[in-house]
């Protein structure tokens, strides 16, 4: 029975290594839900072994069915805790992956705003349209309130991303 113990953690560990080769490993779900299937797979050999060796008959024809119980509750179940663990850590580098792309995305937002800022400055600068004075201020005081904003919204863009890459 240690035999048939040893070589079931073979299978389990060539089958894992096996089935989620690829995309598979980047698939948090299907990550988690292999490593749930190991687990409760090796729980019920763990505990047949364990069931198996309170009975005289069965400890005679197979023995060691304590260690083969051991065998597999440690190696098996272990590493499908292991598979499920990974699933959530996997989960959570894309959320922060995606977090940081969005990030990043609201800075080049920002940034093209600022250069139509600075476009549309020029433009009232030039004053193609002869406009008088107090009206070249009036659109360039608007202009500024709107850049300040925009910086500000800029600043707290760079903040979230450095927080996010730290």
């Amino acid at each position: 029975m240690l035999a048939f113990a040893i070589i079931s953690i073979l299978t389990f560990t060539i089958g894992t290594w096996g089935i989620l080769s690829g995309s598979l490993y980047r698939k948090p779900l299907y990550l988690s839900i292999f490593g749930l299937i190991l687990a409760i797979a090796g729980g019920y050999m763990a505990y047949a072994f364990d069931v198996y060796s309170q009975n005289s008959t069965m400890v005679e024809i197979f023995g060691n069915l304590k260690l083969s119980s051991s065998l597999i509750s440690y190696t098996v179940v272990a590493a499908g805790g292991s598979l499920i663990a990974s699933g959530i850590v996997l989960k959570a580098q894309h959320l922060a992956k995606r977090d940081i792309t969005e990030a990043k995305l609201k800075i080049k937002t920002l940034i093209s705003e600022l250069n139509s800022i600075k476009k549309s400055a020029q433009k009232i600068i030039q004053n193609d349209q002869n406009l008088d004075i107090k009206t070249l201020e009036k659109k360039l005081s608007h202009l500024k309130a709107y850049l300040c904003r925009i910086e500000i919204r800029l600043n707290i863009a760079m903040k979230e991303i450095n927080k996010l890459n730290n």
